[in-house]
């Protein structure tokens, strides 16, 4: 399932490119899967700028090497963190999920995966999916994934702008209603950033507005400075204390894919491959006011 919807994205991402650079085009994704290697190896810079996803060759070069695994990521680690919760994640029919930095939805594919896994024991029958993202950059890319996972389980999707940076507009985003809230990959491209104290305090604002009783699925690199940093966001916020986390995943994740078609030919055009490991630190937390 997975594969061959990634596989259709990256396809569209690569005409488009090809249709608006012609020959540039190869260079132009070579050059940015170097450049987005050395962001990543560069995340814990202080100081440093944000990463720039605006370029289509940057999209089609992060969904080649970065989305699919994601997903993948995403249900293998909710499928340890439901075995060590003990019951469903999401506790109606209708599963409410906001994703902060959501890019282009690679989460959405991974949930999606674990809900129709019979092992899990969820009775899911439609999800209604928020991200907020900064400059709306992924939005198309996201709704063509939306739109392929909708054969499997009925989603609406809302794609809005929020830069996390901005106090104004955090104060005005609540997450009550909402059974979980996803922060994948997104606190390690924030922990260093120059705005890192107010991006903090945005956080803790909007870790207020969620329900006694609705979870936190946090997945990131296992570095401490990814970690720390979410702890510090968490902190003196009613309801995040010790006894809220329920599961913590310390482990490398490896996942195995069957590629499709056009992944086979960047593979071999830019002597790559996707990002199939990650070492790990994923917390599940419940909000728990006593």
């Amino acid at each position: 399932m997975i594969e061959e919807i990634f596989d259709r994205i990256l396809s569209e991402l690569d005409e488009q490119g090809q249709a608006e650079l012609g020959d540039d085009w190869d260079e132009a994704v070579a050059g940015r899967l170097a450049n987005l290697r050395d962001a990543y190896d560069g995340l814990t810079i202080a100081g440093r700028e944000p990463i720039d996803y605006s370029e289509l060759s940057t999209q089609a070069a992060y969904v080649f090497a970065y989305a699919i695994a994601r997903a993948e990521f995403t249900y293998a680690l909710l499928k340890r963190h439901r075995a060590a919760l003990g019951e469903p994640i999401f506790p109606n029919q209708v599963a409410r999920i906001t994703s902060l930095g959501g890019g282009p939805g690679s989460e959405i594919a991974g949930i999606v995966k674990y809900l129709a896994d019979p092992e899990n024991g969820e009775n899911v029958k439609s999800i209604k999916y928020w991200i907020f993202d900064k400059n709306n950059l992924w939005s198309d890319v996201c709704e063509q994934l939306v739109a392929a996972l909708n054969k499997f389980l009925p989603i609406k999707l809302e794609y809005a702008e929020l830069d996390l940076c901005d106090q104004e507009q955090c104060s005005m985003l609540s997450l009550s209603g909402d059974d979980l809230l996803i922060l994948s990959f997104v606190i390690s491209e924030l922990c260093a950033l120059n705005e890192k104290n107010q991006i903090e305090a945005n956080l803790r604002e909007i870790y207020k507005t969620i329900d006694n009783g609705a979870k936190v699925f946090y997945n990131d690199s296992d570095a401490g400075s990814f970690y720390c940093y979410f702890n510090e966001t968490k902190k003196y916020v009613k309801g995040f204390g010790k006894i809220s986390q329920k599961s913590e995943i310390k482990d490398k994740i490896v996942v195995n894919l069957n590629f499709g078609e056009r992944y086979e030919e960047y593979m071999e055009e830019f002597g790559a491959t996707p990002h199939l490991v990650s070492n790990a630190l994923s917390k599940l937390l419940v909000r728990t006011i006593l």
